[in-house]
């Protein structure tokens, strides 16, 4: 399968932190989600993608191409909504479309005023005078209204409500439908994560945890409610980590070993990150 881009050992040093030889690839048609809590590495990896911070060392290619190379062209095949506002506050919604216009060969002025109706983003108003969650919708609308290939999402849902959020989802899924697009997506609400994605790559201070399928992170792990000598009588090994209430256990545990108890379900993507994160660690190895 093509890839659309690849990162090998990404390296990037800072004082207090470090990118520890990171790699990964985002295909052709596929969603990828990039999880994991604050300060993990997420922006700082989307950045060094976009080139706008210079790594220590490693190789990213986007398109085939180093992504230090790309011309003006294949960097307008690249959408990216950052998990921050960069646009002039005092311009009208509007008057973006005639600076981007002039900015971007492949800018689509009638996609763009279609997208903003669709997310109800008043166009007359000013950007100061959005909401965040409007602020985060016109973003997405700028970055969807070129022909893009790639879309680079640090946080794009931040702010928005579900009905908006589902919107984005449909968008996002119809985007890859042609096999022929890819999304790389962060994002804290991983819920959405799940719909949408492929692939999740889930990091934690910098390091790779675990890349798969969403079925490798959903259909491998439960979540069990026990007594304290039940888990004291559990194969450890079947066991990942636990966190404790008093005499009740709650437990990330190999999928399919532990149903004997009433209160098992299947672990979301927001179990298996919380139970990593700040769970008591078992003995069972998580991959």
């Amino acid at each position: 399968m093509e890839n659309m881009i690849e990162v090998r050992n990404l390296v990037k040093s800072y004082k207090s932190f470090k990118l520890n030889s990171i790699s990964f690839d985002i295909p052709k048609g596929m969603i990828v989600g990039l999880i994991g809590g604050n300060g993990s590495g997420k922006t700082t990896i989307m950045k060094c993608i976009l080139s706008l911070i210079f790594k220590n060392s490693g190789e990213i290619h986007i398109f085939s191409k180093n992504n230090d190379e790309l011309t003006l062209e294949e960097k307008e095949k690249i959408g990216v909504v950052l998990d921050e506002n960069c646009l002039p506050s005092n311009i009208r919604v509007s008057f973006l479309d005639r600076i981007f216009k002039n900015s971007f060969k492949t800018w689509n002025s009638k996609k763009y005023f279609d997208l903003l109706a669709k997310f109800n983003v008043d166009s007359s108003k000013r950007v100061k005078e959005l909401s965040k969650g409007m602020k985060a919708k016109l973003n997405i609308a700028i970055a969807l209204t070129r022909d893009v290939k790639v879309l680079i999402l640090d946080e794009p849902v931040n702010g928005l409500d579900p009905l908006s959020r589902d919107e984005l989802n449909d968008i996002l899924l119809n985007f890859v439908k042609d096999k022929e697009h890819s999304v790389l997506i962060s994002s804290h609400i991983l819920s959405d994560i799940e719909i949408i994605s492929d692939k999740i790559i889930f990091i934690d201070k910098g390091s790779i945890v675990k890349i798969g399928s969403i079925t490798d992170f959903k259909d491998k792990y439960d979540v069990v409610t026990l007594l304290k000598e039940q888990y004291d009588n559990l194969n450890k090994e079947n066991v990942f980590s636990h966190k404790i209430n008093g005499d009740i256990y709650t437990c990330l545990v190999r999928k399919g070993t532990i149903n004997e108890y009433i209160k098992c379900r299947t672990a979301s993507l927001e179990d298996i990150m919380v139970f990593y994160l700040k769970g008591i660690k078992d003995e069972g190895t998580f991959n």
